[in-house]
């Protein structure tokens, strides 16, 4: 998934080349303190604090304007969308991130890392919301035009090139794209590769179950979960769907108690998304069906029922007549 980190190291990767040639005296000390601000901003959201984030980055937003910055805009904008999709509001962070991209243009790096960043927002709200060829096409133009790509950002174009190309019915064309992802992030010591190789494994797992290969995706998924115990914090969503993925085949050869438990786990992670987040809708709605074949009917209704509330209030808050595609939601988270 490309999953849509809230990494302090990437705002400041991408901030060096606005302060490449900062002004003089007074301003220069007002752009280390709003500098600091977006950090602050970002440490907000990690914690959760969803409102004061959202406070303090249209703030930064506001004083980039007001200096005519538009790097710095790009900047705001792109965390801004990142946490309003962290909150589940899809169409919010799809402004943004458009509107990131229109203040990038004409900027040192519009070909370089932080487009990248943003095209992979872009493309994730459209394979979220069912829009596949959208998300191909964007995903194929930012390879063609991001030559500075970072190789994790490059494998999360990658992983969320091969879910839209999954669910336009080109299995043959996914699963060696997220095979090689997975042996390219799986091969390097930098966290946000190796959990992108994790997510790129788990989804080659879950083509696999598709295919009735249940002991492939097993090991698959096995793997990519055991890769993300080894990681200091991995993305929410990216623990949620490996894990999800672990359970369903779990329980597809046979081990109840083991499904279970990773939807456990799966839930746990996904505690660190907003409540209204459509990746949980795929959570509860899998459980529930795990629950079913356990006798526990009031249980599996009790979570159906979330689901569903989930599903409406994305439906009315998000996408203007497009439906949430769960099963998108939970390959790319």
């Amino acid at each position: 998934m490309k999953r849509l980190h809230f990494i302090s190291l990437q705002l400041t990767l991408a901030l060096a080349i606005a302060a490449e040639n900062p002004p003089s005296g007074a301003v220069a000390a007002s752009l280390e303190e709003w500098v600091e601000s977006v950090v602050r901003a970002n440490a907000m959201a990690n914690a959760g604090l969803a409102r004061e984030a959202g406070a303090a980055y249209e703030s930064a937003l506001a004083q980039a304007r007001a200096g005519g910055d538009r790097m710095r805009s790009a900047v705001v904008l792109f965390n801004l969308g990142r946490l309003r999709y962290r909150e589940g509001l899809l169409l919010e962070s799809q402004r943004a991130f458009l509107q990131a991209l229109a203040e990038l243009r004409g900027q040192p790096d519009s070909g370089g890392q932080m487009a990248g960043r943003i095209y992979t927002g872009v493309a994730t709200i459209y394979v979220d919301s069912g829009q596949y060829w959208q998300a191909e096409a964007i995903v194929r133009r930012a390879l063609a035009e991001c030559p500075g790509l970072a190789a994790a950002d490059r494998a999360s174009l990658a992983v969320t090139l091969g879910v839209a190309l999954m669910h336009s019915g080109r299995n043959a064309e996914a699963r060696p794209l997220f095979l090689q992802t997975a042996e390219e992030g799986l091969r390097s010591e930098e966290p946000q590769l190796r959990e992108t190789g994790a997510l790129a494994l788990a989804n080659a797992g879950r083509l696999d179950l598709l295919a009735g290969r249940k002991a492939e995706a097993l090991q698959a998924c096995a793997r990519a979960a055991a890769v993300l115990e080894e990681l200091p914090s991995p993305w929410p969503g990216t623990n949620a769907g490996v894990r999800m993925f672990y359970a369903e085949a779990l329980r597809e050869t046979g081990d109840v108690a083991g499904a279970e438990e990773q939807y456990r786990r799966a839930l746990a992670a996904a505690s660190g998304l907003g409540a209204n987040h459509p990746a949980l809708a795929c959570l509860y709605e899998g459980y529930a069906r795990l629950l079913r074949t356990t006798g526990r009917k009031a249980q599996a209704r009790r979570l159906a029922a979330a689901a569903r509330r989930i599903v409406q209030w994305s439906a009315r808050e998000n996408l203007s007549g497009h439906v949430v595609s769960l099963r998108s939601l939970a390959q790319r988270k």
